[in-house]
């Protein structure tokens, strides 16, 4: 009876971690849709060579800023994951971590939404109207 409560344990453990460290890349995942999605609706638009241009230097450092915000959020999410896989975590250290985490979660929206708005600013008022209807269809 012990070993199969052990075993029902382990297993149940297993799952856990598994399903955390598919959660830890969802952020990721929204993040690129995003990009894909913007990229993908902008080209859609009848826009002026001028705001091309401005778009595209907006597109470009946003490109860079949420590479670098990935990849740290993708190095805390393998941090967190070795942590909870450890015998000698505290639930501090994972508490710390998750919120370490959550804050690049954060900053990637956050970059999201100020692209939206640089972006925003550029187009007319047609403009963003069809980006919106493109957008949420």
């Amino acid at each position: 009876m012990i070993a199969k409560f052990k075993l029902n344990r382990t297993i149940n453990i297993f799952f856990f971690l598994l399903l955390i460290s598919n959660l830890a890349f969802i952020p990721e995942v929204i993040a690129t849709n995003f990009e894909n999605d913007l990229n993908n609706a902008i080209s859609q638009l009848d826009l002026k060579p001028n705001q091309k241009e401005q778009i595209q230097k907006i597109l470009d450092k946003q490109t860079i800023d949420l590479k670098n915000l990935k990849q740290s959020l993708k190095t805390k999410q393998n941090d967190l994951n070795d942590l909870l896989l450890s015998e000698n975590s505290s639930e501090e250290n994972i508490q710390a971590l998750r919120l370490q985490i959550e804050t690049f979660e954060a900053k990637i929206n956050k970059l999201n939404e100020e692209t939206n708005l640089q972006i925003k600013h550029i187009l007319n008022p047609q403009q963003r109207k069809k980006l919106r209807n493109i957008l949420f269809r």
